[in-house]
């Protein structure tokens, strides 16, 4: 896609989303945030790696590199399918008003869609903070700062991400994944506390 291409890099994906189209917005934001998340924990378990004194912690710092180099990777794949599934729900919207049934059912259809990729990367973004909340607890010192800044990029995602499910959950016809979608919320809310214990953490240790 074209916007695929144009998302390539910061620059480009920043002019993307000031621009008068409404794709890519606020979930594409969110996946992008997970992404960059990911990176600062895997880059503080990375720099732990580097020294020998952290030996003790090597184990669970690998696993730490491991996980986030595949959540960057699935959450930078959903950044544009947040933004294709916006569009199809744009699009059901867009349909002529008879036969109502069929535009009903066009629009429950694309809201569930549209709810289900900010729920996948809300599911990635308490990923990144489990795995921030280890970083920040065992990493090399001097780098954990940039793990709970993971942590609270993940929280500002979670967060879009609640709101962009919320916004289209009332048109989601299928009551079962209405329910799931709603535990997803309530997941993402108990999050938050975590990600924030992260934060204050770094903060009391520079405090001290």
């Amino acid at each position: 896609m074209a916007e695929g291409a144009a998302c390539a890099t910061i620059e480009g994906f920043a002019a993307a989303l000031a621009s008068n189209s409404p794709t890519p917005g606020g979930g594409s934001a969110a996946a992008a945030a997970v992404a960059l998340g990911a990176a600062l924990v895997g880059m503080s378990a990375q720099l732990t790696l580097a020294r020998k004194r952290f030996k003790s912690v090597h184990a669970e710092m690998e696993r730490i590199v491991a996980r986030t180099d595949a959540i960057r990777a699935e959450a930078l794949a959903l950044i544009e399918a947040d933004s294709d599934a916006y569009a199809g729900l744009l699009a059901a919207y867009r349909l002529p008003r008879a036969p109502e049934a069929a535009r009903v059912e066009a629009i429950a259809t694309a809201a569930l869609a549209a709810s289900r990729v900010p729920a996948a990367v809300g599911e990635l973004a308490l990923d990144v903070i489990e795995l921030a909340g280890a970083a920040v607890a065992k990493a090399n010192p001097h780098v954990r700062c940039d793990a709970a800044a993971g942590a609270a990029l993940a929280r500002g995602a979670m967060r879009i991400c609640e709101m962009n499910i919320a916004a289209n959950i009332g048109s989601v016809a299928d009551e079962a994944a209405r329910v799931e979608l709603e535990r997803s919320c309530e997941r993402f809310r108990s999050g938050l506390a975590r990600a924030d214990a992260a934060a204050e953490r770094v903060l009391s240790e520079l405090h001290a």
